[in-house]
């Protein structure tokens, strides 16, 4: 559990963890690479629940 700028306490993403056990001068290119992707999967994601969400509210409208 990690404790959120707001005081919130929640988990952190996997990408926040990896980020977080890794400290920057310590990151190999590997590393660096696993960052990115696993950012870049998390944003394919989220666009495409946008795009489910917003054909499924056309659909029933």
């Amino acid at each position: 559990m990690r404790r959120s700028a707001n005081g919130e306490f929640g988990q952190s993403t996997p990408f926040q963890a990896l980020q977080e056990a890794l400290p920057a001068d310590e990151m190999t290119p590997a590393a660096v690479l696993l960052l990115e992707l696993c950012h870049w999967q998390r944003e394919q994601f989220l666009e495409a629940i946008t795009v489910f969400v917003e054909t499924t509210t056309s659909i029933v409208e």
